[in-house]
């Protein structure tokens, strides 16, 4: 299956002096028009985005997103590297873009259908309902040039939504308008998702970047310093922001939920990244020695382990990581290559009959651990499969084979994935697949939760101020 659109090593820039000659428009107009001072907006890009993907573009005022939407719907065209589309794209950028000032609303309707490419008969089937969808009934027949801002996204919203595109890309859309008419869009955004449709989505407010996409891409000086997750991207996005040093523990962060997904080529980047940001090198090594033995890379794992003792913070538990290096040392004499390594089954038919979900330090992986030391309750190949908010994409059945096959008579299964309490998409999809689970929700009283993070800080040296 083709990607719906693909990106591969791009490069963009433009003339500080004549920018507009990067348009069709200039090149004709002012052909000969000498560069003055050349700038590169992106850097680098490379990007696969399946059919049925939400991407989050994030980040800064010229940074880039804009100049790369325009370049996915064709606008401008790379200075190098390729964009590959596939599909026909719905595009709202800047307001009013695709409307004639001195067209009526309905006649802008037909202009604006005809520059994203669809037939004057698609666009009259559709004519009564893009006009009440707008609500624009009474202004319908008045020219564009006397309609404000939320009239304009009022209008280009609702001709991009109702020409059912294959390919949505929005820059900033909802940052006007009142707020019913936002909400009235944001259903619509996300029904076209639960479609099947590709939505990118160039947004400030971190909320409705989570609520919109499942994945980001967080530019920086036209060159992407971070991709994930979009609850991640935007977490690290906005702390970075705000403090300037969250990207390291960022890395580390998602070493740590990929070594608990025993993804391990995947923690061993992270975790190697977050020692070029700086983070805690006792924090980082402890746990990549231990990722090191998974991938069968024994000299690394006991390079790792015999270091922690000599960085090893003032108030480290020495005991603790004297017993860590005897274990790795006793399996790599033990062990062979991917004794560890967890191992998918080849159901297709053995479903999950509870899943706990809640608060970070809340409990739900002691819960876990001693549910599955019944002897009728079967543990999943990891705790944590986020197949409900991370790993969707993957299909249902590649979900399935994380648990065991032809359970006995009695015999349960079930996962631990906590933030599908927090992602927004979760709630449908579970009703829809798992419709008779089981749902285990922990709460914990904030205090606590807090205080239980601050002494996992503690053991982990991450944390030298006393509590109060």
């Amino acid at each position: 299956m083709k990607n719906a659109i693909e990106i591969n090593h791009v490069y963009k820039k433009f003339n500080m002096l004549s920018g507009k000659n990067n348009t069709l428009k200039g090149k004709i107009f002012n052909p000969e028009s000498p560069p003055q001072k050349e700038m590169w907006v992106l850097r680098g890009i490379n990007l696969e985005l399946p059919p049925g993907s939400s991407l989050a573009l994030i980040g800064k005022n010229g940074s880039g997103k804009s100049t790369l939407l325009k370049l996915i719907c064709r606008i401008l065209h790379p200075t190098s590297g390729e964009v590959r589309v596939n599909g026909k794209i719905a595009t709202l950028l800047e307001l009013g873009a695709g409307f004639h000032p001195d067209f009526t609303g309905r006649e802008n309707i037909f202009f604006n259908g005809s520059v994203l490419g669809f037939t004057r008969k698609q666009i009259q089937s559709k004519l009564d309902s893009i006009i009440a969808f707008s609500e624009l009934e009474q202004y319908i027949d008045m020219p564009v040039r006397s309609y404000s801002s939320g009239m304009y996204m009022r209008l280009g919203f609702s001709v991009a939504i109702h020409l059912e595109p294959d390919i949505l890309l929005m820059d900033e859309i909802l940052a006007v308008g009142d707020f019913e008419f936002q909400k009235k869009c944001m259903n619509e955004i996300l029904r076209l998702k639960s479609e099947g449709k590709t939505i990118v989505f160039v947004s400030h407010s971190g909320e409705q970047a989570q609520q919109i996409c499942d994945q980001a891409i967080w530019l920086e000086d036209g060159q992407i310093k971070m991709s994930g997750s979009s609850r991640d991207v935007v977490m690290a996005y906005e702390k970075g922001s705000a403090t300037g040093t969250y990207v390291p523990e960022y890395y580390y962060r998602m070493g740590c939920r990929s070594q608990q997904q025993r993804n391990f080529e995947h923690a061993l980047t992270y975790f190697n990244q977050a020692l070029e940001y700086g983070f805690s090198e006792f924090s980082v090594k402890i746990l990549r020695s231990s990722v090191y033995l998974e991938l069968d890379m024994k000299k690394e794992a006991i390079r790792d382990a015999e270091c922690c003792l000599d960085i090893a913070p003032p108030d480290a538990d020495i005991e603790s990581i004297l017993k860590h290096i005897q274990f790795v040392k006793s399996q790599v004499e033990a062990v062979g290559t991917g004794h560890f390594r967890a191992v998918l089954t080849d159901n297709t038919t053995t479903e999950p009959d509870f899943l706990i979900i809640g608060t970070q330090k809340g409990g739900t992986t002691s819960l876990y651990h001693h549910l599955t030391h019944h002897p009728n309750i079967k543990a999943a190949a990891v705790k944590e499969v986020h197949y409900f908010d991370e790993q969707f994409g993957r299909g249902f059945d590649w979900y399935k084979r994380h648990f065991p096959s032809n359970l006995s008579a009695g015999s349960i299964t079930g996962e631990a994935s906590p933030y599908y309490l927090f992602h927004p998409q979760t709630p449908r999809r579970v009703h829809e697949l798992l419709p008779d689970i089981k749902l285990i929700v922990l709460l914990r009283n904030p205090v606590y939760r807090a205080y239980s993070h601050y002494r996992m800080m503690v053991r982990r040296g991450l944390e030298q101020l006393s509590f109060p």
